[in-house]
Parts: structure tokens; sequence; C-alpha cells
């Protein structure tokens, strides 16, 4: 949004724009707010509940409820925590973006502002009203992220917002073409100004708080309706992967009832939910895309609802199509209802585009761009696939080939482009047909046309001139080189092949880097990932187990190679005769659908999921492999255990025919015991013994992660997340769990000498030509089940464990007597550091020694040079025998053994008599002193 902020407006100009109209809310006096209470410069935790107690306890904003939602998550996902919002007076849900009427950012400082002060002498030379400096840029990243977030789970026409920095406070006003922000104003010198915004916004009906209000709420039995009709097109389209429409069946989510008029000014109704696209941005056209039930027609429909940009030289979407319908244009989508969106004979529009033009506001607005007025229109049409739901690699190919076609037809019959070509808008009808949608981009060719400034399409598909160059005119070359970027995208995550396995990234998708142009004025650009992937043919190692996708892909790699190996000033020439361009790459996609190698229905789940959806769909997987594994294991267990119950009753009926088979006690309660048949449940529970009759060859060393429904193992590979459903009626499990898809190293087959580039099908386990030649399972043999052995440790010592000992049945042969293997005792080698055990006990420390003792050691270290270290200084020497000291810790001295030289004890020195005593313990003030110094150096020393 750089470049779209218009202020800063003083208080009077911005306070203009919220005017209620009904003029009771100016009887009453607006009431005293006191916001003294309110911190600045601690925590911003500490800002929330003053400032909400201040507003809510002043009665400046009746009907409403100013509340603190940082410490909660929106219950749709949404991982963004406004500080504060304002919710209605009698919400339960205060988390949930779709009921705040507003929201609050708090910083506690004033440099956490976004945005500059009001225009002034020092200020005259700024820009733009946006401030980059500090922490500013992500303040407003972060009020831009909140705008979003609400918009797109309203239905708005614009919102308002506050932002509070120390003890400054701004206001906002949001719409699709940008921005209005208000100058700075110090809440706790003028909170009269603040109680006057609450004042007002409280007394504003729907529509003046920016609320769309051909949207309402719909009524139980209306989502209802909704609900079954996309539960039945979902049973409808199996085995298509219907992902993008079961969000949809949820009835927790916020259901609406949308009102269009027809041809007739006639009111039509469609029922719609959450949409299973959304471009969750703030200004823009915030295209959304809904799944809608026709309450005329009694169906499931397509709608999109956006904000189209009002321009001369840019059709309406409408046009658009009726002009294309009239050059013969096929492969479009069947439009049922499309127009502008009226209220009271007015398309809604926005309005912050009045305050950008140049002449308006001179004296405060800093400099800002040219806001686009922004339309609100919707369309409704037939319900097509997206493509992304292609059932085989043959049938996404044919739809790319018939988008293709279209844009061929659209640039020569109606001098049309579309110039948005995404995984979005390429679709596939109810007859597996392309049809490329979203033709709101598109635009005429006509000579006296002056090209935008600024490029436009989905960025992840956008071609290389155009993310290199924003400047440069779009031509159909960039829409042709946007379907191969699709083609790529799909096929990757879709279909078999080792990306995964040479460390193959997506980022070049996503490559995206600012650059300045002038001032504070930014602009992003890429393709220079794209340049390498294609000139330094990185993709050359990534190989499709579909021969004919392979090949199809990696000609359509050289040919745009050639394109972009030359310099950049030097491909003009080679987009001459756009024409046989096109027809060449036709030629491609022709002689690829006309092989006959194609595999049927080799889609796969998402090979590249995002971590978050990953780990969501392992989480799932897991918990439902357990419960399903558990079913099961219950009920083959349960049946053999019946069938050996029942061949024990035809045995005894057959001696004695009177007697009856006496029920067990294990079959009443419905849990087999399987000490009856011979397993120890620990035996049962290992990875040695082959559970429900799975062959082992299976499974592979890595497939510990399970994301399929493990009773239809005779299904294809297909994800938990996927269309496939579990039926009441599906067979018990045959094959044992199948692992998620693992794409083994596709390396070139040597019976293809003459061709070595094209690649054969393996035909693995995980294929399902070779599971459909697998025997069928055999129920589990009980009389060849191997009981597992009892384990010896090697080192009992260190066993932290006891030795494993397993159930034997009494009446079981015993096994014969294994050879007695004497265990050696080890002799450890320092036993002092040995842990303590039964067979080597720990050693018990010896005797810490007296404190005479110590003393006596003590004073025995105190030597004297003149005396040869036999005592005090003085001292007379005695002949006493030496003795040997025990050293604590004899392994651990530094030393040698003391054996052969021992170290003598000192002995203390004598005193002779009493006097003698006194007269050495006298000392001077100053030898004290003295005396402690040298101890204190020595135990230094020491």
């Amino acid at each position: 949004m750089t470049g779209l902020f218009i202020g800063a407006a003083p208080y009077n100009d911005f306070i203009s724009l919220m005017e209620p109209s009904d003029p009771t809310w100016r009887d009453n006096s607006i009431p005293e707010l006191d916001l003294s209470a309110v911190p600045s410069g601690g925590l911003e935790k500490d800002m929330y509940l003053p400032f909400c107690d201040a507003v809510n306890g002043s009665g400046v904003c009746p009907g409403l409820q100013l509340v603190c939602v940082a410490d909660t998550r929106d219950k749709e996902g949404c991982r963004l925590r406004p500080d504060l919002a304002v919710v209605p007076e009698n919400a339960v849900d205060v988390n949930d973006f779709g009921l705040m009427e507003l929201f609050a950012e708090c910083k506690t400082r004033r440099d956490g502002d976004a945005f500059h002060e009001s225009y002034n002498n020092k200020d005259i030379d700024l820009d733009s009203v946006e401030k980059i400096e500090g922490k500013s840029a992500d303040s407003r990243g972060q009020l831009i992220s909140y705008a979003a977030a609400t918009m797109s789970r309203q239905h708005r026409i614009f919102m308002f917002s506050i932002s509070i920095c120390g003890e400054f406070v701004r206001f906002l006003r949001w719409d699709r073409a940008g921005c209005i922000v208000s100058e700075l104003i110090n809440y706790l010198e003028n909170p009269e100004l603040v109680a006057e915004f609450f004042w007002r916004y409280s007394h504003m009906n729907a529509t003046e708080r920016g609320f769309d209000i051909t949207v309402r709420r719909a009524t139980k039995r209306q989502a209802n309706l909704l609900t079954d009709a996309m539960n039945t097109f979902i049973e409808q389209s199996e085995p298509r992967n219907m992902e993008f429409l079961r969000g949809n069946t949820d009835p927790t989510f916020g259901t609406y009832k949308v009102c269009m008029d027809d041809e007739e000014r006639r009111h039509r109704y469609f029922i719609i939910r959450q949409p299973f696209w959304d471009a969750d941005s703030a200004c823009g056209r915030a295209t959304r895309r809904y799944a809608a039930y026709d309450m005329k027609q009694k169906k499931l429909v397509f709608l999109k609802d956006s904000w189209r940009t009002e321009d001369e030289d840019i059709m309406s979407e409408a046009d658009i199509y009726k002009h294309l319908l009239n050059s013969n244009v096929p492969f479009l989508p069947e439009v049922i209802l499309t127009g502008d969106v009226m209220v009271d004979g007015h398309a809604q529009q926005t309005f912050s585009d009045q305050w950008s033009k140049p002449d308006s506001f001179l004296e405060w607005r800093l400099p800002c761009d040219q806001l686009r007025t922004h339309i609100h229109c919707r369309i409704v049409q037939e319900l097509a696939y997206p493509v992304a739901s292609a059932q085989s690699s043959r049938e996404a190919v044919q739809v790319f080939r018939d988008v293709i076609e279209s844009t061929q037809v659209a640039y020569q019959s109606a001098e049309m482009l579309h110039r948005d070509i995404s995984t979005g808008n390429v679709m596939i009808n109810k007859n597996g047909r392309g049809v490329l949608n979203d033709w709101d981009h598109g635009v005429r060719l006509v000579l006296d046309r002056v090209p935008h400034s600024f490029r436009t399409g989905t960025w992840q598909f956008i071609s290389v001139g155009l993310l290199q160059e924003p400047s440069k005119p779009h031509d159909v070359h960039d829409d042709l080189e946007s379907c191969f970027w699709v083609l790529l995208y799909v096929s990757l995550h879709y279909f078999k092949n080792n990306g995964r396995e040479v460390d193959f990234k997506l980022d070049f998708f996503n490559e995206m880097v600012e650059r300045k142009i002038g001032g504070d004025q930014y602009r992003a650009f890429g393709g220079t990932m794209k340049v390498g992937l294609l000139v330094v043919e990185q993709l050359e190692p990534v190989r499709w187990e579909c021969r004919p996708l392979d090949d199809l892909i990696h000609a359509l790699s050289d040919t745009w190679r050639s394109v972009y190996i030359v310099p950049r000033g030097e491909r003009e020439e080679m987009f001459r005769g756009a024409q046989d361009n096109i027809s060449l790459i036709l030629k491609m996609f022709d002689t690829a659908l006309a092989s006959e190698e194609w595999p049927e229905k080799d889609a796969v789940p998402n090979q590249y999921p995002r971590k978050r959806q990953r780990s969501i769909d392992q989480g799932v997987a897991r918990a439902k492999a357990e419960h399903i594994a558990t079913t099961v294991r219950k009920s083959q267990a349960l049946a053999t255990r019946t069938g050996i119950l029942a061949a024990g009753a035809a045995a005894a009926h057959s001696v004695c025919p009177t007697s009856a088979p006496r029920p067990s006690s294990g079959l009443r309660s419905g849990i087999p015991s399987l000490h009856a048949l011979g397993m120890h449940p620990k035996a049962v529970a290992s990875n040695n013994v082959p559970r429900f009759g799975r062959p082992q060859n299976l499974l592979s060393a890595g497939s510990k992660k399970r994301t399929v429904d493990h009773a239809q193992a005779e299904e294809p590979n297909v994800s938990i997340s996927s269309s496939k459903r579990m039926k009441t009626g599906d067979p018990p499990l045959a094959f044992g769990p199948r692992p998620t898809y693992t794409p083994t190293a596709l390396a070139r087959s040597p019976t293809l000498s003459a061709n070595p580039d094209r690649l054969p099908i393996p035909a693995g386990p995980s294929s399902p030509l070779a599971r459909a030649h697998l025997p069928p399972a055999r129920p589990l043999p009980t009389d060849r089940l191997p009981t597992l052995p009892d384990v010896r440790h090697r080192y009992l010592t260190r066993s932290k464990t006891r030795p494993n000992k397993t159930h034997h049945d009494e009446n079981a042969p015993k096994e014969a007597p294994r050879e007695d293997v004497e265990i050696q005792e080890v002799k450890h080698r320092y036993p002092t550091r040995s842990k303590s055990n039964e067979k080597h006990p720990r050693p018990a420390p010896p005797p810490k020694p007296t404190k005479a003792q110590a003393q006596i050691h003590q004073s025995g270290k105190k030597n004297n040079k003149s005396t040869g270290g036999g005592g005090h200084k003085g001292a007379p020497q005695q002949d006493d025998e030496m003795k040997q000291v025990e050293h604590r810790y004899p392994t651990r001295s530094k030393s040698k053994s003391n054996e052969k030289h021992p170290r003598p004890q000192r002995p203390p020195k004598p005193l002779n008599t009493q006097a003698q005593v006194q007269q050495n313990h006298k000392s001077t003030p100053s030898d004290s002193k003295r005396t402690q110094a040298r101890s204190k150096n020595r135990r230094q020393r020491r």
C-alpha cells in the first residue's frame, strides 16, 4: 500500500466524514471522557484495560463496547491479534473478525507512530505521509494486516480504525482505493475529541459505518439449503478433489444472503458462506469467490465479488464477456447474471480517491499517488472445477490447450488480452474441457491506448519480462508464458514427480525484491530465479512419471529458454510473429495429447503442501488411521475367535449332541481373549508379527506417515483431505495401510536406448496396476503365529529394565533348554566411580577426620626453611616416626602411589610453659594485620 495513504488530515476535516443521519445525536451532550489513567511508556498490555474501562465507563459509545482481544484467537484460524476492538454490546465471541466494528492498535511510545506529523515547515520536504524510520514500517504493516483481515471477513464498503501511540491517537478510514489518516492528537490534553469520535460512530447506522446493506445474515433454513446443496454437489463430483468446497459445508461459519438485481431490476437472492478464494487485501480489487446457492434456480452456482477500477480504457467484466461472445471466443464461462452493486440507484464506489486529486487539500495533504476509483460489482456463473481438481494429467493438459486457444482467438478476433492467467482462473467444466475465467483484468488493444505504469496479474505466474520491467507493456506472449508457469505449478503439485527427491525448490514462484525507485517510493521486482530456472536448466533433473507430460513440460521449457538466453534488449526480435509462436505452442500440446501413453487418473495429493496444512492433515490422518486400525483389529480378532468357538462347538456336538457350547465371557463383552488364541498382547502389537494379513513388501522403509483411508486400500492413493470419503459399506482392510506417496528415484531405463530422455512409468507396489494383481487378503493364521523369545541382555549390570518374559501356556510344549552361557563378572577399573548395583556395591568412603586431626594436619603444613620443614620456627626437632597418610581418593591422586615414598605427618610445635604460650599469642596490631594478610595469601596460593 505504498503511496495509498492520504494525510495528515486535520481533525475537523476527518470528523466531517462521520456525520450521522439521525439528528438526535446532537440533542444530548457528549459525556466526558477521562483518559488520565492510561499509562504510557511502559508495557502495551498495561494500556489495554485502562483505556477500555475509561471508554466503557464514560458512556461515550452506547450500544457498543471496547474490549481487549490481544490474548484471543480468531475462531476461523486467523493468527492476527489486534489489541482492542469495538464490538456489539451483547457480543459473545469477541475474538471474531466478523463481528469487529473497528479495531485499535496500541504502542507505548510516540516513535511507534506509522505516519509523519501534521503538515508544517519541518515536514515540507517529505515525499509522503508514510514514515519509514524506526518501528514505523512495522506498525503500519500491522494496521494494514488488521484492516485486510477485517474487510475480508466482512462485507464492507469502508471501515474506521484507531492507532494509539503513547499519549497520542490517530483515526483512519479505509476503503478499496486507499486510506485517509488524521493528524496526531494528544488524548490527555484533548480527550473530548476522542469522546466525539466514539459518540458519532455509535449513532451512525450500518451504511454510515461502512457495511454493505445488500448482504444480510441468512436464516437457519437458508443455511441448511446451502449445506445440502454442497454435499450433493461433492458427492456427484467424486472422485474429483473438491477440497475448495469442503470448508463451506461447515455450518458454524457465518452464512449470508446476497441480493442482486437482474436486467429487469428484480431482486435475486444467493446464499453464500466462506469464500474458497480470497485476495486478503485491504485495498485493490479484493476479489472473493464463492460457491453460492441460487434461491431461484435451486442449484449451486459460482459468485464472484470484486471491485473494478473505473477507467475509460478499461471495460467492465460484463461488457468484456459480451464482446468476447460476439467475437466467437471459445472456452468461456457461462454467465448467468452480472452487474454493479446498486443502492438507491447509485453504484457502490470508493471515496478516498476524491481526496487524492492534485487540486484537493493542498494546505495540509502530503504528496501521494493519484488513487483510482473502484466500483463494486458481482458476477454469477455456472459452477466449474478448479484446475487442481483434474483427475488425470491428460485432462490437465487438455484444459491448458483449450485455454491457450481461447487466448489466441481473443487476441486475433476480439483484440483482447486476459492479463491474469493463474490457477484460480483456469477452470474445468462439467465435460472436462478448459474454461478461461475472470476477464476483469482484460484490456482491449487500441492504437491510441496508453499503457499503465504498473503490472497486472497474479505475482507467482507473471512473465519474466513484466517482473523485471514493471513499465513494460503487456503482450500476448506474457499470457502464453503465464500458461507455462501455471502448468508447471499444477504438475509439480498434483502429478507424480521426483522433485522432492532431487531437492527441487519452488522459491522462484514467490521471489520478490523491493528496490527504491526515487524518494521514499519502492517497487517490487522479480524474475531472476525464473530466468535461472530456464537458462541454467535447473528443471532438467525433475522428471514426471507420466511420459507425455514430462516431454511436454521440458519442450516448453526449452522454448522459453531460447527466449531468455539472449540479452534483454534483443528479446523483441524473438517475440515477432505472435501468431506463429502461438501456433507452435498449440502444436506441442496437440502432439502430446495424441500420445497413447497417458495413464488414467494419475492425480495424487498435493506434493508440496503448506506447512500448516501438512501438519493438520498428518494429525487428522494419524488419528483416523489409529481409529480404523483399532476397529479392524478388534473385528478380525473377534471373527477369528468366533471361528474357533464354532469349530469347538461342532466337535463337542459330534461327541455329545445334547451339549451346547458355553459362551465365552470375552465374546459376551465384545473383547476377544488373546490368551485363548495363543497370542500375547505384546506379541500382537510387535512389528515382527504381520498385522491384518498385510504383505510386508508393500511397506517401504520410510512409510511411517499414513495419510490415506485404511478402509480404501484398493482405491488410488488419495489423502484424507481429498474427495474420497469413508463409506459404511467399504470392505475391511485388505492390503494394510498405504504410505504417503514418496516418489522413487526415476532413473532412465536402459531399455529405452532410442530416446533416453523419456521415462517409463514404474510399476511399483504403489501403482494401481500392481495392486490389482496382488492376491486377496487371507484370514490371520492362528496356528503359525510366532512368539517372542526371551531376551537375555549382554550386560546385565548395565540393564535399566528387567529381562523380558513372555507368556507361556501351561499345555504348550516346552522349549529345549538353552545353553547356560557363563556371564563373567566384570571388575571395574575404578570401583569408586562405579554405579551402585548388587554384585559390585560402591565402597564406603573413609571416615571424615576429626577437628583435632584436621588441626594437626594443617599445622604440619607450615614449614620452616631453616629447620628443613620439620615444624615452626625455633622449634626443636623431634625424631618422631613417620606415619603414612591414607588418601581419601587414591585413584584420583595426581602423584604416584605412596607405597614406597609415603608423605610424613608433620607434628605441631611443642609448647613448654604457659608463659611461653601467652608470649607466642601476643602480637602488635601491625603484626596481626601482617599475619592475616600472609595467611590470606597462602590460602589463595593453595
